[in-house]
């Protein structure tokens, strides 16, 4: 069942430099999850594993996405009170700040965060 949804937070861009949107993706499946599941679930790519572990356990759903080929990390998101918006502020090089709503039955979290990255510049 689909429902509304409405979140404010922070969400910040991982340094790319240090490894590849791979090399991260690996990375966070090694860390978040045990060795045989990792296993288990590995797809063509670590992104691919990554989304399919999360998903599958729900543990850490929504954290990480992707946006122009550059890394994202949710630190915080509080759920609040509905209406379809985004609103994403730039705080820093590293770390933006958000509020958005949202039907979550043609949505996510991630979805609005890339639109409100869309709309920075503009």
């Amino acid at each position: 069942m689909s429902w509304q949804e409405t979140h404010t937070g922070i969400f910040r861009k991982l340094d790319m430099s240090v490894m590849s949107l791979e090399g991260h993706f690996k990375n966070l499946c090694n860390t978040y999850f045990d060795v045989e599941v990792v296993k288990e679930e590995r797809r063509v790519t670590w992104q691919e594993t990554w989304e399919r572990l999360t998903f599958n356990s729900g543990l850490h759903y929504g954290r990480f996405f992707v946006h122009n080929e550059e890394l994202y990390e949710v630190v915080e998101d509080n759920d609040l009170d509905n209406e379809d918006f985004v609103n994403v502020q730039k705080l820093d090089e590293e770390n933006y700040s958000f509020v958005t709503s949202f039907y979550n039955g043609g949505a996510s979290l991630n979805d609005m965060l890339k639109e409100g990255l869309n709309g920075l510049g503009k």
